[in-house]
């Protein structure tokens, strides 16, 4: 029973899939991905997907860029 029962868990990686930020960039250059991950994941580990991207550093014309991929989200 025990053997059957450690595979059917096999594929199951624990935790809820999550919306959060994933750190980049450099020093004194952050970046952000806005990921879909497992809750249990590292903050900027593996993710299951991209679902868009922030620039929190104001450019040029003093805007934040942000930028989201809506069919991704749905």
């Amino acid at each position: 029973a025990l053997f059957a029962g450690s595979r059917l868990l096999k594929g199951y990686r624990g935790g809820h899939v999550v919306i959060r930020f994933a750190l980049g960039g450099c020093t004194n250059r952050p970046f952000f991905r806005i990921v879909a991950a497992h809750s249990r994941r590292a903050r900027d580990g593996k993710y299951l997907e991209q679902l868009g991207c922030l620039d929190p550093l104001p450019n040029a014309h003093g805007e934040r860029v942000a930028g989201l991929n809506l069919e991704r989200l749905r």
